[in-house]
């Protein structure tokens, strides 16, 4: 084993394998591609999430809806697709001069097909108006033919120039994550970056929340029939949490960018759709870039908890009672007998061993993500989610590194706890384990 780095485990791990059902066939499907870039904008049309007819694309691989457990009704399951490109000069071919990436998020809801489909197409338009650039009125619309021209003419003008201080290489990338994902609501976070030189990039972050019942769009209004009402109890809120948490406000508003120190004002212009959505903790309000600071500080959230929402919010956006106890577990496939596991999904991330996550019990907000450290465990990369798990499991492909864990399972308790496990390894007896995400790494 590799002395990278040394691992102090705080718990000891107990594994059970819960009764299951049989195993749902899973298989893996491709994208359709996206259409070609058009110079005038055209309205899209009700598609899957579209890809782009160039050999260069590489997809995520992206499983089959599994038959559709009877038990496990209005269950949300959302896989991450990832489409990235990359160009090079066109003299040499050498010279890498365009990164470009976007992340689809594919919705399924257990028994609401329609729902899902809705709010699938509403993500494809959003695809298709980051890719070509056509503006659809949502959503960043630089588009893939725009910033490669101007990649293109940035290369040709630095070497012709002989300009060393001038970047080789643009980038754009649009990552995005689940907040709150359940029966009730479906809530993705998009976050656009782009380089095109200078100091730095530049980012834009757009909510988007879903009703997961009928699959249409949440907007600010729909949260109240008296929307002065509501704004000025939001309003009242943010401010007071200005006023306690002041570390984080101190470094995330700049009173410069206040005009006439008017922070009630300042603060009811972030109400607007696209600047807000529903965590697992309540309501999360967020500024865009140079609102309330400087390019450094970032954007500046407000985390509003969902027992100041109850009365000014209708019940049905606010979390349902949670019932049921359960835990994780990780068992490599081939120990696993036929039929006697229900499969969920199947991620694959990496070539490497094929393992179960089993759901002993209930548990609620599951996550797959990539995990970096820094300090402690910081989730990267959102890979896989779902509404809650019962006695089932998720099948994972992906290689376990022999130093510090790089994926990590967390869930939500019935009573609230969240809890991040961490995939490892033992150096002991190569044993698959689930390690607690605040361990300590040494080294």
């Amino acid at each position: 084993m590799k002395r990278w780095f040394s691992i102090l485990l705080c718990l000891a791990l107990v594994f059970a394998l819960g009764a299951c059902s049989a195993v749902d066939k899973i298989q893996n499907v491709d994208l359709p591609p996206l259409p070609e870039v058009t110079e005038e904008p055209v309205a899209p049309e009700a598609t899957e999430a579209p890809a782009v007819d160039s050999g260069e694309a590489v997809s995520t691989p992206e499983p089959v809806q599994p038959t559709v457990d009877e038990t496990a009704a209005n269950r949300v399951v959302v896989n991450f697709v990832t489409t990235s490109y990359e160009r090079f000069d066109p003299p040499s071919g050498l010279q890498r001069i365009l990164t470009f990436s976007y992340v689809t998020p594919k919705i399924r809801i257990d028994g609401r097909d329609e729902a899902a489909d809705k709010i699938n197409e509403y993500i494809a338009m959003l695809d298709e108006t980051y890719y070509t650039g056509n503006d659809y009125g949502d959503g960043p619309a630089w588009g893939f033919n725009g910033i490669l021209e101007a990649a293109e003419d940035n290369y040709a003008y630095a070497v012709t120039m002989g300009d060393r201080s001038l970047p080789l290489e643009y980038s754009a990338s649009r990552s995005a994550k689940v907040g709150r994902v359940d029966d009730r609501l479906i809530n993705l976070v998009f976050e656009a970056y782009e380089y095109t030189g200078g100091a730095h990039g530049n980012y834009e972050g757009r909510a988007y929340v879903f009703d997961a019942e009928t699959g249409e769009r949440v907007r600010l209004a729909d949260l109240s029939e008296d929307q002065e009402a509501f704004k000025e109890a939001m309003v009242a809120a943010m401010l007071r949490l200005a006023g306690t948490e002041t570390e984080y406000y101190q470094e995330h508003i700049d009173p410069s960018f206040i005009e006439n120190e008017d922070y009630e004002g300042a603060f009811g212009k972030l109400l607007r759709d696209g600047s807000w959505y529903f965590d697992n903790d309540g309501l999360v309000v967020f500024s865009s870039l140079y609102e309330l600071a400087s390019y450094a500080a970032g954007l500046t959230e407000f985390h509003i908890p969902y027992g100041e929402l109850e009365g000014l919010i209708p019940e049905k956006y606010l979390p349902a009672e949670r019932k049921g106890a359960g835990e994780f577990s990780v068992i490599p496939l081939e120990d696993i007998e036929n039929g006697s596991v229900t499969l969920l999904d199947k991620i694959t991330v990496s070539d490497g061993q094929e393992l179960c996550l089993m759901a002993n019990g209930t548990i609620y907000d599951v996550y797959l993500s990539e995990v970096t450290y820094a300090g402690r465990f910081y989730e990267k990369d959102q890979l896989w989610a779902s509404s809650f798990m019962t006695d089932g499991a998720i099948q994972i492909v992906t290689t376990v590194p022999e130093g510090i864990p790089n994926l990590m399972i967390s869930y939500t308790t019935a009573d609230g706890q969240r809890v991040g496990k961490l995939l490892s390894q033992s150096g002991l007896d190569g044993r698959y384990l689930l390690i607690d995400d605040q361990i300590e790494v040494l080294g």
